[in-house]
């Protein structure tokens, strides 16, 4: 029995002495999974966050140029139907349904049109109590402070030339007046404006392409959070590490006349060979999934 006993000894260390071994290359693996998949997912939150700058740059070069836009539209639109809107009192869904220019919705020139309005009732009471200058330069020049809304001085500019324009048509008739307003018939060609069309669709285009790269980042992370294999290896560690380390440990110094030597010997081989067992169904199933993925 002390024979049996001693090669039982023997047989505990060398099962601890091989899971050791395992369960280092196993957890050298693991550790070295996870570093990388760390590493990796920095890298792409790194992206996302650029990719994030890009596209608040973007948009607010694009949200000024918009606005830019938008502005020149509605000058235009007023200006093409400035008798419309003072003189004949037409409402701006009129206006919209015969203008052939422009492309813009009512909620977009709404309030354009009523700075318009106000812009002409204030010129309006002004030109009661004072004559207008000639030249529109002169009159904002003069009276700019006092302006309510000094900010819109392009509004004030096409309501100042159609006041004058109104006010020349209601004195005697003089065969050499030219009057000061004229709606043009047909747009004049602004290639800033143009450009800042064409630049507007370039960055629309180029948000797209990030906004869709930013997608992609994402799903590429979310795997990250969910890496498969990983789990399948911690099981397989702390498996080895229970039945081929820690319970025979426990088994140290293995007493004498205690328990069944025979079967405590088959039952440690057979603990032992399940560690093995386990630990190629892993590894096949690792590799059947990567040859699965290159297919």
């Amino acid at each position: 029995m002390e024979g049996l006993t001693i090669s039982l000894e023997i047989l505990i260390t060398t099962i601890i002495t091989s899971t050791a071994a395992l369960v280092a290359i196993i957890g050298g693996f693991l550790v070295s999974r996870v570093i990388t998949l760390s590493s990796e997912q920095n890298g792409i939150q790194r992206r996302i966050k650029e990719i994030d700058n890009e596209i608040s740059t973007r948009e607010e070069v694009l949200s000024e140029i918009e606005t830019y836009l938008l502005n020149q539209d509605a000058l235009n639109f007023i200006e093409d139907n400035a008798r419309d809107i003072v003189e004949k009192q037409k409402s701006i869904e009129e206006i919209i349904k015969t203008d052939e220019y422009t492309e813009r919705k009512l909620e977009e020139l709404k309030p354009f049109v009523k700075d318009f309005e106000e812009a002409f009732k204030e010129l309006l009471g002004i030109s009661q109590k004072i004559s207008l200058p000639e030249s529109f330069s002169d009159f904002w020049i003069e009276k700019e402070s006092s302006i309510a809304k000094p900010s819109k001085k392009e509004i004030y500019k096409i309501a100042y030339d159609l006041l004058v324009e109104l006010i020349e048509e209601v004195k005697p008739s003089d065969p050499l007046a030219v009057p000061s307003y004229k709606p043009s018939s047909m747009r004049n060609v602004n290639k800033y404006y143009n450009d800042q069309w064409k630049e507007k669709e370039r960055l629309e285009y180029e948000l797209k392409l990030l906004k869709n790269q930013k997608e992609e980042q994402i799903k590429i992370s979310l795997n990250y959070g969910n890496p498969k294999g990983v789990w399948g290896g911690m099981f397989v560690l702390i498996y080895s590490c229970i039945v081929g380390i820690i319970y025979p440990v426990t088994l140290l110094p293995y007493p004498e006349n205690t328990y069944n030597d025979a079967q405590t010997k088959w039952f440690l081989i057979t603990l032992f060979i399940s560690e093995l067992f386990i630990l190629f169904i892993y590894l096949s199933l690792a590799i059947k999934r990567l040859t699965k993925k290159q297919k």
